[in-house]
């Protein structure tokens, strides 16, 4: 999981936000201005805090 996402360009510590949950599971997913579309298990995987 870890090695995916740093191929997506994202780190530990990374701000990210949730920009849309599409049909199918589809996690749409915002850092800095660029989006990226992640699966459901992969955003299940990831673990948030609310600031």
């Amino acid at each position: 999981m870890k090695a995916q996402l740093i191929r997506l360009g994202i780190a530990e510590g990374d701000v990210v936000k949730c920009i849309e949950r599409l049909p199918g599971g589809t996690v749409i997913i915002q850092k800095n201005r660029q989006e990226i579309a992640i699966g459901l298990e992969l955003a299940k995987k990831i673990k948030i805090s609310l600031k």
